[in-house]
């Protein structure tokens, strides 16, 4: 693809309304919400705003809901959402979709962070909405629509932002379940322990946890397991400090280790009486490992943060299969092959900063720039001139990296008691693409105590990254 022909990914221009009479939702899109229209919300506008004042389209799945639903993961948290669809594809992958987007036009961040996630193409986002736990999460914001003037790339369909919590005493959690399929076999359990603690200016917060779950086996019979199995291994460190003048310091450490594998039967018939078995083993062994450095302070005039963080994905995907022939009755030896063996070590590292200047009772701008390298390594990654050995694609091995450079600018104005508008504006960089300039407008009307009129229109766009340009399938 050209880099011109790139950079015009850009979604259609979407519009959205809706207006709230005595507490009631008229607007179809608008979601009858259990919390209070005081809930403050981030993800919007990157500031503090409430649900009732932010003319985005919002949702919150809240502390409260995750704990009346028992959610364990995202995937359960997100079930209920309005405009978003939880869905396994046909490999077993979990994969998230806001108004039909697909996966890959989802931007899912943990505290406002990027994730370093799978490589192909089509599996952006997969089985992270299974790898984030709840234990440690305070509520989840769901922005729906294109939110490029914010985020850059990646946000065409929507944001998915999971907050966590912040230690205000020491409390420790632990939970434990056990479930089953319905042929009576034991599918696997989850456990998890979760501490948290004050102590004068320190804080701190410790998540591990041991889940496994067990193959689904064909009702069929034919042996074969309908699902990835095996062991995830989460571990989760904050540690934070707040100094005497407000501002707070905190460091993040994250680690999820998977063992997972998947097997199935083929039977190929050579000729009447002559056949081969084959069973194929997946093995899907990834480790993804975080950390951060964030830095933030406000006052009346001000509320500034500045972070860095690197995200990296490992990936080992081996492909292996046991054959046997059939001749006329007899039947022979398994044979194991040797196996294809696939690594992908991605790595995301992010520099960014934000301040939000109080210019005035009725004017508020807000300013930040952000940093990304998106650096990739491993097989099948195949640039022009990589060479393949012995002609396999797996044998390929090659290293790939882009970098983006972004500043984007908001500016909250309120004319009179009335009227709310948002103008905002990004601008892209990338030494692979041309640039990239995106813009939203919003706005909410106070047409009466009881009575508000919301409206949003924004841009979103796409490029691909290093494992769509260059790993070769």
């Amino acid at each position: 693809m050209q880099k011109k022909e790139l950079s015009k990914l850009v979604l259609t221009t979407l519009l959205t309304g809706g207006v709230l009479w005595g507490g009631t939702a008229f607007a179809a899109e608008e979601n009858l919400q259990e919390f209070s229209l005081d809930t403050m919300v981030v993800t919007a506008t990157r500031t503090a705003m409430t649900v009732k004042e932010t003319p985005s389209t919002v949702e919150i799945v809240d502390s409260k809901k995750l704990e009346q639903t028992q959610a364990k993961t995202l995937h359960d948290a997100l079930k209920g959402a309005l405009g978003v669809n939880v869905f396994n594809d046909f490999q077993g992958r979990s994969n998230v979709s806001i108004r039909g987007s697909e996966s890959r036009h989802v931007l899912i961040m943990v505290d406002g962070k990027r994730l370093g996630g799978e490589a192909a193409y089509n599996s952006a986002n997969a089985w992270d909405v299974d790898r984030i736990r709840m234990e440690d999460v305070e509520r989840v914001e769901i922005i729906r629509g294109p939110a490029g003037a914010l985020y850059g790339s990646d946000a065409m369909g929507g944001v998915i932002n999971v907050i966590t919590k912040t230690p205000d005493k020491t409390t420790a959690d632990v939970n434990y379940e056990y479930g089953w399929y319905e042929d009576g076999k034991g599918a696997g359990y989850k456990g998890n322990l979760y501490l948290q603690g004050a102590e004068g200016n320190y804080s701190y917060k410790i998540n591990a946890g041991l889940n496994k779950n067990r193959p689904y086996l064909d009702p069929k019979g034919s042996g074969d397991s309908m699902n990835f199995y095996g062991k995830q291994q989460p571990l989760s460190l904050n540690v934070g400090y707040k100094f005497d003048n407000g501002n707070e310091l905190s460091v993040d450490f994250s680690k999820i280790k998977e063992d997972n594998q998947k097997s199935t039967t083929t039977r190929t018939t050579m000729k009447p009486g002559i056949w081969q078995d084959k069973v194929q083993t997946i093995y899907n062994d990834n480790k993804r490992t975080d950390y951060a450095i964030t830095y933030k302070g406000s006052d009346d005039k001000q509320d500034w943060m500045f972070r860095a963080y690197k995200s990296v994905f490992d990936k080992n995907y081996k492909n292996q299969n046991n054959t046997r022939m059939t001749m006329m009755g007899h039947t022979g030896k398994w044979t194991l092959q040797a196996p294809k063996v696939d690594t992908v070590k991605r790595t995301l590292s992010v520099i960014e900063g934000k301040d939000t200047f109080n210019l005035s009772d009725k004017n508020k701008l807000t300013a930040g720039f952000e940093y990304r390298k998106d650096q990739s390594e491993g097989t099948r990654l195949k640039k022009p001139n990589t060479s393949l050995a012995g002609g396999n694609a797996h044998a390929a091995f090659d290293k790939a990296d882009i970098n983006y450079l972004a500043a984007y600018v908001q500016d909250e104005f309120r004319p009179d008691d009335k009227w709310l508008i948002i103008p905002s504006v990004r601008f892209d960089h990338s030494d692979q693409f041309s640039n990239k300039l995106t813009s939203n407008l919003a706005a909410t009307y106070n047409a009466a105590d009881d009575v508000r009129i919301k409206a949003v229109v924004g841009q979103g766009y796409k490029t691909p990254t290093v494992n769509d340009l260059y790993i070769f399938w």
